[in-house]
């Protein structure tokens, strides 16, 4: 029997059958492929996504949005993210290809009874808040975060190891998202509200799909479950969030983990925590506590009342699957009189403490000064900036200022960024007060959408103003003016990065496909006209591939 093939993948076996296309085990016919140490052919994962709509033109936009979506994912590189190696479009099929990772979906093993502790919840959350934090902060979002997006290699281990699969995927059919009552594409018991309303997706979206994965993961099933999917649109809409129960019990968890939780579960995106890395800091505040000198008795492990112990020894306090070990309280003792040793040791302790606290208070020097704020940059900024300040009145002729100002400005600008982000999702109080904030908002909308031309923007502004240089004196609109215009330049990195890192795989991939097209031109015509079709029809009026577009033209009129 003749193996499928598609592109240069053969077809090995079926891994698993979606919504929205198959997934194939297959290894490439390709010997550039080959394991560069071994020369063995290593299998991947290749994943089909059939085309929706029957309408040419609409058919081509669905596969421009798939060009351009996996060309962006192509640029993350996450150790919790399924790594994208290629993609193609062969006949009807759209199609890309990952690792292959071994493990299974999480929708597969919670549906085979596998419940998680908190602990073991709060392992896996660490690792995809890791993932969503990078791909956010490149501007990607998933949109489609669900167990069955999840695979996992070591379910029974008290740290398994998770990876993320199909980011974006649900936006190349976005034309598609509302088709009809109750027809949303993704899957809707993860869902933020506003987004199975129909609503912008933002990064706050994934946010709210996280905490419904952690709420299944230790309850075995969604937080809403309707019959049918207006009722759970309207659910997530309208209803609170159903306590955690497993086996008819509340299920115990740390306060902290339960606040996060709620919080990531709110209705209102405002309420919800903000950022994937700031739920990343939270969750790793929460500590784990574990003893192994102190055994729990069978009493204690069980749902009853735990024997009462002496008051001499401790006692362990059951927290999920770990236990805080707490210290018997001390009865205090009472003097009858008074005693000569006792009150000199209080003096003593007394003087010490005056002594310590002088120390303390006394000014840091600016070599102590410039270490503290040099420690705490990365991790405290507010804190660091604090200090710069005080730094800069203290020593301004210090041979550092220039270093402490650069640092004062990075922060202004991630600062003012960050509003404008805020602004930018519906969140932030923030409004732009000059001409020059507002020309920058506006270029700053169109990041997402239409990188092209925010870069066009962003470059606009940079020639027409100049950056006011940096004066002690300088009052705070022309400061504000700087840190703008200074965004303004680190925007233009980012955009011209970002479209780099796009255009690279781009071209690499027409490439392949002319390549492929050569090949076809012999042994099977017809399919090299459909491949040079294709890339004309699609990326005619690119300029960043126009001589691939040219060679193709070429390779089409032979």
């Amino acid at each position: 029997m003749e193996q499928q093939q598609i592109g240069k993948y053969v077809i090995d076996r079926t891994i698993g059958r979606g919504g929205m296309g198959v997934v194939y085990a297959a290894h490439s016919t390709d010997e550039s492929d080959l394991n560069p140490l071994t020369g063995a052919v290593e299998e991947v994962a290749l994943k089909t996504l059939t085309l929706h709509s029957t309408e040419p033109e609409e058919r081509a936009q669905e596969i421009q949005r798939f060009d351009k979506e996996i060309t962006a994912l192509r640029m993350i590189d996450h150790p919790n993210v399924v790594h994208i190696l290629g993609f193609g479009v062969e006949d009807e099929l759209m199609y890309y290809v990952m690792e292959l990772v071994d493990g299974k979906s999480l929708h597969d093993v919670i549906k085979k009874g596998t419940l998680f502790s908190w602990v073991q919840t709060l392992a896996i959350a660490k690792q995809l808040a890791s993932a969503i934090s990078y791909a956010h902060a490149r501007g990607i979002i998933h949109r489609d975060i669900k167990p069955g997006n999840i695979i996992i290699s070591n379910p029974e281990s008290p740290s398994p190891t998770v990876k993320l699969t199909d980011f974006g995927i649900a936006r190349v059919f976005s034309s598609q998202q509302l088709t009809g009552a109750g027809s949303v594409v993704g899957t809707v018991q993860y869902m933020a509200p506003e987004q199975a309303l129909g609503k912008p997706v933002t990064t706050l979206a994934d946010l709210y799909a996280l905490g419904a994965v952690f709420y299944t993961l230790m309850c075995g099933h969604a937080p809403f479950l309707g019959r049918s999917l207006p009722e759970i649109q309207r659910m997530h809409a309208e209803e609170h969030i159903v306590p955690l129960i497993r086996d008819g019990k509340d299920l115990p968890i740390p306060p902290e983990f339960q606040n996060i939780l709620n919080r990531l579960l709110e209705i209102q995106p405002e309420k919800r925590i903000q950022t994937a890395s700031a739920l990343l800091r939270q969750l790793d505040a929460i500590e784990i506590v574990e003893d192994a000198t102190i055994e729990l008795s069978d009493s204690q492990l069980s749902d009853t009342e735990p024997e009462i112990v002496e008051q001499s020894q401790p006692k362990p306090v059951l927290k999920g699957s770990s236990y805080v070990k707490v210290e018997p309280i001390q009865e205090p003792t009472h003097q009858s009189s008074f005693s000569w040793p006792i009150a000199l040791g209080w003096v003593v302790a007394f003087v010490a403490f005056i002594a310590a606290l002088a120390y303390f208070l006394q000014p840091l020097t600016a070599d102590k000064l410039y270490d503290r704020i040099n420690q705490s940059r990365l991790f405290d900024k507010d804190s660091a900036y604090s200090n710069m300040n005080v730094f800069l009145t203290r020593f301004p002729d210090d041979e550092r200022v220039e270093t402490i100002l650069r640092w004062r400005e990075d922060y202004d600008i991630d600062r003012f960024q960050r509003r404008v982000q805020s602004r930018m999702i519906g969140t932030g109080s923030w409004t732009p007060d000059s001409v020059l904030e507002r020309q920058y908002y506006k270029a700053m909308q169109l990041t997402e959408t239409a990188p092209e031309d925010a870069l066009i923007e962003l470059k606009a502004i940079a020639d027409f103003y100049l950056v006011p240089p940096y004066k002690q004196d300088m009052g705070k609109r022309e400061y504000d003016k700087r840190i703008c215009l200074l965004s303004v330049e680190k925007q233009i990195d980012i955009i011209e990065s970002r479209l780099e890192d796009e255009i690279k795989p781009l071209r690499e991939s027409i490439e392949q496909r002319i390549a492929e097209a050569k090949k076809y031109k012999q042994t099977n015509p017809e399919q090299a006209e459909r491949i040079v079709k294709s890339i004309i029809r699609l990326y005619n009026s690119d300029e960043n591939v126009i001589d691939l577009v040219e060679e193709a033209k070429k390779l089409l009129n032979e």
